[in-house]
């Protein structure tokens, strides 16, 4: 009778899933919060209309001002943000050129 291998748990590779980006409540269109399930047309023409009054959302909490429950917060907080797109950036800016050991320019950059 033949063995089965004990490494037969690391043949087996779980799938990834890739979660799309956050959606920010701060810029987003009507049609772009309706992207997230669990958002109806309903909520999002509130969200949009809270947001046009009163201002930008400080946290995805606020959005129980425009009628979110706390319980649809809780499942929906992985999907939205307040802030903008991405970390600040620096733009980079170059070095003065080096010689490698082997004699060729490289260049190189700061951050």
């Amino acid at each position: 009778m033949e063995s089965i291998p004990s490494t037969i748990g690391s043949l087996y590779r779980a799938p990834t899933i890739k979660l799309p980006p956050p959606v920010n409540v701060n810029t987003a269109t009507i049609f772009d919060l309706m992207t997230v399930n669990g958002i109806n047309q309903a909520l999002a023409a509130k969200i949009i209309t809270y947001r046009e009054r009163r201002g930008r959302f400080k946290t995805v909490n606020d959005l129980k001002n425009a009628g979110a429950s706390q319980a649809l917060l809780s499942s929906l907080r992985m999907y939205l943000t307040t802030e903008d797109d991405g970390p600040e950036t620096k733009p980079c800016t170059p070095c003065p050129e080096k010689r490698t050991p082997n004699g060729k320019n490289t260049l190189q950059f700061a951050i």
